[in-house]
């Protein structure tokens, strides 16, 4: 058995009705809380906060609701969202929402506690945030899901440079992640088909990821497992309580993965798309550049593929590895057409004259590099014009 690290600090709230709990658990990190959720002309969404806020307020805590982020969140959001956060005297943040209520959660975390803005804490800049110094957060999420709930990661978007990053640090950890089904059963068709694709995604990808190894393997095909026998039963029947619960397991399992072992190429494209088109959703995204990708890639993973073609059918194990992982690329073709996400680039309204400035902006990010597989300036070209 090879080695393997595994780190995880968040303390996990599992469970239909666990956000009830919510004030309690802040209460135990401060009095004035900062409510950190995207805007919402959504009734259902609405009350949603509504409630919130009054589990926050009947446990005696004091709350200021920032409700300026946006999808992919973006500096100047967060520059906002910390402007708030420094005037109220937040003593703890609670993240609410999906992956972009969660991550601008701690990237606000950072920005109001330190000099500078967020854009200056990212992975690879000096200095790093102080832990000593940042604001406690509490992230509930309400889809399945990014795995930002579990994450040390903080994705943010600068417009102005049409680039899409990350703060990434150990010390980013939310200190409590809960996890209700119940909060999940209002969000729509498309989303829930976005974010349980990314759940996927993050499984597969840590497998791939050399970083993983006998933990993440556990975790991450049991949450593959999940994905493929629940998430187009859920898209037929959006207000089913127990599918919701499944798909929120397997986006728990999922985050617990790319915390500990990362992702692969698929991520740094889906990344470029979203910092260079914001109207694209990160599990769109993903999307739109897996067929490429894992026709790229199969070959240099015969096994991780030959395995994932199994848990379509079990009658791929009959197949030799090569037959199996072929076969495998094309349930996942099909799988994308039962989810309704089988799109292109053109599809979402990018510019033909840009694929070669995209494909340059996919290898910015290193997550290309830990695919079995690396792509050159030529590969990664070619796979942004099959994806176009």
């Amino acid at each position: 058995m090879n080695s393997f690290n595994y780190h995880q600090t968040t303390k996990i709230i599992f469970g239909k009705g666990r956000v009830s709990e919510l004030g309690q658990f802040a209460a135990g990190y401060g009095n004035k809380v900062l409510l950190v959720t995207t805007a919402s002309d959504d009734e259902n969404v609405k009350r949603q906060y509504d409630r919130v806020i009054r589990i926050l307020e009947d446990s005696g805590l004091k709350v200021k609701h920032f409700d300026g982020v946006v999808t992919n969140p973006t500096v100047d959001c967060i520059a906002e969202g910390s402007e708030i956060a420094r005037d109220f005297g937040a003593e703890i943040i609670v993240g609410l929402g999906g992956g972009s209520g969660m991550d601008a959660a701690k990237a606000i975390s950072v920005e109001a506690t330190h000099e500078g803005s967020c854009w200056d804490y990212l992975f690879f800049k000096e200095p790093q945030p102080d832990k000593d110094k940042l604001l406690p957060v509490i992230a509930v999420t309400t889809t399945s899901g990014t795995g930002s709930h579990l994450t040390q990661v903080a994705v943010v978007t600068n417009s102005a440079t049409r680039d899409k990053s990350a703060l990434y640090n150990n010390i980013l950890y939310p200190e409590v992640a809960i996890i209700d089904p119940e909060l999940m059963t209002t969000v729509p068709g498309f989303v829930t088909a976005c974010t349980g694709f990314d759940v996927f995604c993050h499984a597969f990808e840590s497998i791939l990821n050399p970083g993983g190894g006998a933990y993440i393997d556990l975790l991450a095909w049991e949450a593959i497992k999940i994905v493929l026998n629940t998430l187009p039963d859920l898209l037929e029947n959006l207000t089913s309580i127990e599918l919701r619960e499944k798909m929120a397991w397997a986006d728990t399992l999922a985050g617990l993965c790319i915390a500990n072992a990362g992702v692969t190429l698929p991520h740094g494209m889906g990344m470029a798309i979203g910092g260079m088109y914001p109207n694209v959703a990160h599990g769109e995204a993903l999307a739109i550049v897996y067929p490429a990708c894992v026709r790229f890639t199969k070959e240099s993973a015969l096994d991780e593929f030959s395995k994932l073609a199994t848990i379509f059918n079990n009658d791929y194990s009959k197949l030799t590895n090569s037959e199996a992982a072929e076969a495998a690329v094309g349930e996942i073709d099909d799988f994308l057409e039962r989810i309704n996400l089988n799109k292109s680039l053109s599809d979402v309204s990018m510019p033909e004259n840009e694929i070669a400035l995209l494909a340059k902006q996919c290898m910015v990010l290193p997550d290309y590099k830990a695919n079995p597989r690396v792509a050159t300036e030529d590969e990664m070209l070619r796979l942004v014009k099959e994806s176009y």
